[in-house]
């Protein structure tokens, strides 16, 4: 198999979380100017401005964090030529 190296081999395994627990995230007291946010569609003029909050809702989100992550375990297998 040649994409399977012995000793050289990188494994990257990229995870996100559930939508309902950034929400309840961005229900706490917010870190004032954490991040940089510029609209390219023009929002606002197109002007940079600071923001604590990463997301935006009209409802409020779950009132405990959901299950989220690497929730079972995870098997290699390498089939034989």
């Amino acid at each position: 198999m040649d994409a399977v190296k012995p000793m050289a081999n990188v494994l990257e395994i990229e995870m996100a979380n559930r939508w309902p627990n950034r929400m309840l995230g961005d229900q706490q007291v917010p870190d004032k100017n954490v991040r940089t946010v510029n609209w390219a569609s023009g929002f606002l003029d197109g002007r940079e401005y600071k923001a604590g909050q990463y997301t935006s809702a009209t409802a409020r989100g779950p009132d405990r964090l959901l299950p989220s992550g690497r929730l079972v375990p995870v098997r290699i297998l390498v089939k034989p030529n």
